[in-house]
């Protein structure tokens, strides 16, 4: 079932009931439970996982500003998109999502989506499109599949999973020296990085001037790319480049 929402009428249902005029009201709308999420045109986004809250969407800004975002949930796929056209709209608020758990996130623009979560999945999906970022913490998977496309954008993941595979064809980096993980698949086109940190394989695949920074000493180390290297990072934070294999 597809639900769509325009937060301009969301007065309707304000905390705060203020006229056009006011400065900012507070807003809470329930879009319903959901386990994947979808950013578009820079909307910034905190998301929480809880149970007791799912499905509520909260934030404060001026009607004017309310107005310019939507909320569409459909078979528990949410979307939050601006009203943007060609040129991404300033000012927008930052809006708190929560649900009951998630396994899916994608922030398609220049904002910062932050994603705290608590519940474990099998297999856990980030991809960042464009200059905006997506950092997340808590991370309990099997599997994590993180990916940057295109543009300066940004991934940062913490938390623990069993393998993780990371894709950058960007010119930004991929973050994951904090995320506890024993397998790691890195893939690099271009010339943006991939911090990791494998206990027990670490493999390279990709073409370009990008770096792989592994923060560990995994037992195994393949790079099958061209021009990728594999860098360990000592303490002292000194560069060590170790063959290909």
């Amino acid at each position: 079932m597809k639900k769509t929402l325009f937060a301009g009428v969301m007065a309707l249902v304000a905390t705060i009931c203020l006229p056009l005029s006011a400065q900012a009201a507070d807003y809470s709308l329930n879009v319903a439970n959901f386990c994947e999420l979808t950013v578009v045109d820079g909307v910034p986004v905190d998301y929480v996982c809880c149970a007791d809250s799912a499905g509520m969407v909260v934030f404060s800004a001026e009607p004017g500003d309310a107005s310019k975002i939507t909320f569409s949930n459909n078979k528990e796929h949410l979307r939050i998109q601006s009203a943007a056209d060609d040129r991404p709209l300033k000012g927008l608020p930052r809006v708190r999502v929560y649900s009951a758990s998630l396994r899916a996130v994608e922030n398609s623009g220049d904002s910062l989506l932050r994603v705290y979560v608590s519940v474990p999945v099998q297999k856990f999906k980030a991809r960042q499109i464009g200059n905006g970022s997506i950092e997340i913490r808590g991370l309990q998977a099997d599997e994590f599949d993180g990916d940057v496309a295109a543009g300066r954008g940004s991934l940062c993941v913490e938390g623990k999973a069993r393998k993780a595979k990371f894709k950058n064809v960007s010119n930004g980096p991929i973050d994951a020296s904090r995320l506890e993980v024993a397998e790691v698949s890195c893939f690099i086109f271009g010339s943006g990085n991939v911090d990791c940190a494998p206990t027990r394989a670490l493999k390279v695949l990709g073409a370009g001037g990008g770096k792989v920074y592994y923060h560990t000493a995994p037992e195994k180390i393949t790079n099958r790319s061209i021009g990728v290297k594999a860098v360990a990072k000592s303490e002292e934070d000194s560069d060590i480049v170790e063959p290909q294999s």
